[in-house]
This record gives structure tokens, sequence and C-alpha cells, in this order.
């Protein structure tokens, strides 16, 4: 979604700061802003079995009311109402990005972002890409994420990527539309590069069965697709680990090589992940743990493919472009762990090792 070359971690640990909610949000009493924060968190997560539920319990209402001939106009009305949501046309509003500040106090969100950039874009500027780890189970730090770029950097804010099966869910195309949110296809992000810059959660599908609690883990070596695209785009890069986003969920289906992960990621899709939050066996509630937004030094892919040209004096550009996109791999690799290793002591998992796949 964002964002400035400056966009980059403050370096060294010892650093972290809680996410102010700002004058919109503060506006309201202490306790009622905390109060809509867990509240809205909540209503949040039930729209992930709520919509499917609603979606196929009226198609079978819909095909049983067929077939014995008793549709009527009144549910087939209806019916299209609410199927065509999946299908409208949405574009970004600002402010819903704000709604999320509403998160940081029951997360006890920190960062170790310490400014706030509010000049204008500098058109000469290079596109930007902030990429995220883990991805978790439902990645409620990814919508967090929304609100702090928005918050630290707003004339930077450019769109998010999300898997295209939500997109086409009715009701939730538009809540994580309205946050500028596109698909995941390879087609879609090379489009909206061209233009805007890019936020995106890198371990995909994979890293919703790699997330549980006592685990740290970054998919990064089988991205390679991600890395060709920001060498295209001549991307800045900016790695960004979140402390505690693999602590909000129990993973019943923790395994990527078992059976329901290896159809989810066939399918491009987690329908089949089980998991609890706060309370076993009922409604998706999260563990509201802190979670720490650690972000990594940016990494130039530009100044990666120049090096790679001195490298390689003979190579073609597309070879050029592949030995690029290997260092600009290697170079974000390192800036994560950098990141992960400086600020773990203080987000408080000093005993936890990244683990790299």
């Amino acid at each position: 979604m964002p964002m400035a070359c400056s966009l980059s971690g403050g370096g060294s640990g010892g650093l972290l700061r809680p996410c102010a909610v700002g004058p919109d949000s503060s506006l309201l009493p202490s306790f009622l802003r905390v109060l809509l924060g867990y509240f809205s968190v909540t209503i949040f997560c039930q729209l992930f079995w709520v919509i499917p539920f609603i979606s196929i319990t009226m198609l079978s209402f819909l095909y049983r009311a067929y077939s014995l001939g008793q549709l009527g106009a009144t549910n087939a009305t209806i019916a299209v109402v609410w199927f065509s949501l999946a299908f409208m046309p949405y574009k970004r509003w600002p402010w819903w990005s704000r709604v999320f500040r509403l998160w940081y106090e029951p997360f006890h969100v920190k960062t170790n972002l310490h400014t706030v950039n509010q000049s204008p874009p500098d058109p000469a500027l290079k596109r930007s890409i902030v990429a995220m780890h883990p991805h978790g189970v439902i990645p409620l730090h990814s919508i967090i994420m929304s609100a702090i770029i928005e918050q630290y950097f707003p004339h930077m804010y450019g769109f998010a990527v999300a898997a295209d099966v939500l997109l086409r869910l009715p009701l939730m195309r538009q809540v994580i539309g309205w946050l500028n949110t596109y698909g995941s296809t390879k087609q879609s992000l090379d489009k909206h590069l061209e233009t805007k810059n890019m936020f995106i959660t890198l371990d995909g599908i994979r890293g919703i069965f790699l997330a549980k609690p006592g685990r740290e883990v970054a998919v990064i070596n089988q991205r390679m697709g991600f890395f060709r695209l920001a060498m295209k785009h001549r991307a800045r890069v900016v790695p960004v680990y979140v402390f505690g986003a693999n602590e909000m969920w129990h993973n019943l289906t923790a395994d990527e090589n078992g059976l329901l992960g290896s159809l989810c990621r066939r399918l491009r899709m987690s329908i089949f992940c089980l998991f609890y939050g706060s309370f076993p066996w009922i409604l998706p509630v999260p563990r509201f743990v802190p979670l720490t937004y650690a972000f990594g030094e940016d990494v130039d892919a530009a100044v990666l493919r120049e090096q790679a040209m001195r490298e390689n004096p003979d190579a073609s550009a597309s070879e050029v472009d592949e030995a690029g996109a290997c260092l600009l791999r290697d170079a974000y690799r390192a800036s994560l762990i950098s990141a992960f290793e400086k600020n773990k002591h203080e987000a408080g998992y000093a005993d936890r090792t990244l683990e790299i796949l």
C-alpha cells in the first residue's frame, strides 16, 4: 500500500512505539473506543463463515424453491441483490482505513516507524512494495497494516492484494475492496504496479497452513515470481515481520503437506482450514495478543540489477533480470532476518528463531 523511499525500519532494537489512534478516533471516549475495537474485530471475523453460509444456504433454498415451482419474485430479487454484490465495482474510501485504527488498542499495536510523512508524493520516487510475513490464519494484521500505512504515509497509499476468491464473496468484496484491494494473479499485480504502490502478504495460501502459535515463519525462497515482478518494475521492496500474527489462532490444520493444505493451495482458496481463537469450538474470536510490526530496511531492485549487470557483462537483458531477481531475493531475506533479530527481544519473542522457507 505504501510509500516513500524512507519507509523502512528504525534500524535497531529498543525503538518500538505504540501506534497512536490519531485525532479521528481519539475524539471518542477511551472506553467506547476500546469497546468498538473489540466489537468490530469480532464482527469482521464472523464474516469469514457467515457470508459463505448465507450464500450456500440461499443457493440451496433457491434450487429447492425452483424445483417445486415456488421461487417467486421476492425470493428471486433477494438472491439477485445478494449475489450482485460479488460483482459490483468498488473504489477506495480513505476513511475506511482509519476505522481500523480502532484495532490498535485491542492488539496493543507497536511499530518501529517513528515519523509521519504528510508531504505530497514525489513523482520521481520509485514504485514501492511492502511485503509482510507471516500470513497467519485470518490475517487481521494485514487489515491493521492498511491503517498504519494510511496514517504514517497517507500520500503513498497504493493497493493491497488478496486471494481472488475473497473478492467474489458478496459483502466481503466491499469490506476489503474499500481498502483498494485487488486479486493476486500475476496479470493483476503487473497491471496495478504500473501506477500504484503495493502491499502484499507474501506467504500466500501456504502461510495459512504454516501458521500456529510458537512458530515464526516466512515463505521467501519459493516466491521468485514476486521478486521477478519487483525487478520488472524496478521497485523498492520493504520487508515487514509481524510478531504475534501466528499467536492469534490455534490452527488445527497446520500441515502444509497434508491433504487439506495441498488441496487449498491447488484451489487457491482456504476453504478447509479448521481453527479457533479465544474460545474453542465456538465463533471465531481471535486471541487479542500484542502485535509488533518490525519494518526492515528497503531493498532497491534497480540497484541490484545494476550489480547483476556488472557481474554478468555479457548476459542478455532477460538473464540480467533473472540474476537481479535472485540478488533481490537474497537481500530481502537478509533485511527481514535483520528486522526480526533486532526487534524480537522488545517484542517479547527473544527465544524465537525465524524459519525461512
